[in-house]
């Protein structure tokens, strides 16, 4: 996919949303974070200059829930060839919580680690939480995640 079709679909007033669907894009997908067509779906946004990864966020966020994205997230974090893009939409989902003022305990809820148990710091979704407090403080991120726990 090059230059000249984005070329043509900039010149015929396509969105982002229209190449998102002119390329059958489909987030529901298994090996959705994995298609090339979402690599070149990024660089068309990026030529619109609209941030793909905010789009990307919204598109997922509309058919997960929070927990189930940042789920998806986390298990694609782990594949080398989606770890780039599953990182920098976590980051972005991170950025939306602290926009909306989310805290630490809520996050912690939200990711059911509340019920882990014993398990709780095998859990992948431990690690995301320590990665949204370190982002929420900081400074002593250390001492925030003692007072939930």
């Amino acid at each position: 996919m090059g230059n000249i079709l984005f070329a043509k679909w900039a010149g015929d007033g396509k969105t982002a949303d229209d190449a998102f669907k002119l390329l059958n894009l489909n987030p529901k997908a298994d090996d959705f974070l994995k298609s090339p067509a979402l690599r070149s779906w990024v660089s068309y946004a990026k030529m619109l200059e609209e941030d793909p990864y905010k789009l990307l966020l919204a598109t997922l966020s509309a058919r997960y829930t929070d927990e189930g994205l940042v789920r998806m997230l986390v298990m694609a974090k782990q594949d080398p060839k989606t770890r780039i893009i599953a990182s920098t939409l976590e980051e972005a989902q991170f950025n939306r919580w602290l926009s909306q003022g989310e805290n630490a305990e809520s996050i912690f809820k939200l990711f059911n680690l509340d019920k882990e148990g014993n398990k709780l710091f095998e859990s992948p979704m431990f690690r995301a939480w320590e990665s949204f407090v370190k982002k929420l403080d900081k400074t002593n991120p250390d001492k925030m995640m003692l007072s939930v726990l």
